[in-house]
């Protein structure tokens, strides 16, 4: 667990911090999977790299077998957002 430094500095209410940590993070690929007033969690997508899959074949031949079964055992990346009592936003991963 961490205490998210984004929008530490803003004069924010907790509950406007909280959706501001929120969106710095759909910025970068994440969906909201849940949303209370004081908490939420996360989620971003594996995502199939077609690049890398065909390098893969490429370099090693049989790497693309390889680099699907990574892709099969790989997780959705999931995040934890709480509001702590002093309205700091808590991450956990």
């Amino acid at each position: 667990m961490r205490v998210a430094a984004i929008g530490r500095d803003l004069d924010l209410s907790p509950e406007e911090r909280l959706q501001f940590v929120i969106d710095n993070y759909a910025d970068v690929g994440y969906i909201i999977v849940y949303r209370d007033s004081r908490s939420a969690q996360l989620k971003r997508p594996k995502r199939f790299s077609f690049v890398f899959a065909f390098l893969w074949l490429l370099v090693f031949g049989y790497g693309l077998l390889v680099y699907l079964i990574y892709y099969l055992a790989k997780r959705d990346e999931i995040v934890y957002l709480t509001l702590n009592d002093a309205g700091q936003v808590v991450v956990s991963d």
